[in-house]
């Protein structure tokens, strides 16, 4: 497995969360400052048509990345893709996800995926890495079923942060 966990490392860019920052972030993010963030605006670069067809087509196919399940309930945030499944307050995977990036504080969808450690959850790219040479997000939460500044589930700290390194 170690063969094949280096080649997944290859493939993307991690950032891992001390636990001070994480603890920082939940306290950070009051229903105040969910309420008052708002979506990012992502970085394209001038070449992104031609890497977005790279991707798709298969030129860009990397190796799954396998989460140790060794650490005590981690979340795990990996850019992924959204899907549309309707109020997202009815569906108890689906949330909200809150950051801080030099332009202010910011909201995405994102939802919790199947995973060994059972705490990853999915997001756009620019909600997690302003890409082209830019930096993580900071202050990285998941609020499950979020309605109108209620998350019945609370609000998860991100202990690790990974995007793809063609988002980077």
């Amino acid at each position: 497995m170690g063969n094949a966990h280096e080649r997944a490392r290859s493939v993307v860019e991690a950032l891992e969360v001390p636990a001070a920052d994480r603890m920082a972030a939940t306290e950070y993010w009051t229903p105040r400052r969910m309420a008052q963030a708002r979506p990012p605006v992502p970085h394209v670069a001038e070449n992104a048509q031609a890497r977005i067809r790279d991707v798709f087509s298969g030129a860009h196919s990397g190796t799954p990345r396998t989460v140790s399940s060794a650490a005590p309930s981690p979340l795990v945030v990996a850019a992924g893709s959204q899907s549309s499944l309707g109020d997202p307050s009815s569906v108890p995977h689906v949330g909200k996800v809150f950051f801080s990036t030099p332009s202010g504080d910011k909201v995405c969808s994102a939802n919790l995926v199947a995973s060994e450690n059972r705490s990853t959850v999915a997001t756009a790219g620019h909600c997690l890495h302003d890409g082209a040479g830019g930096g993580f997000a900071e202050r990285f939460v998941f609020a499950p079923a979020y309605d109108e500044g209620e998350s019945e589930h609370g609000v998860w700290a991100a202990t690790e942060l990974v995007a793809s390194q063609q988002w980077v």
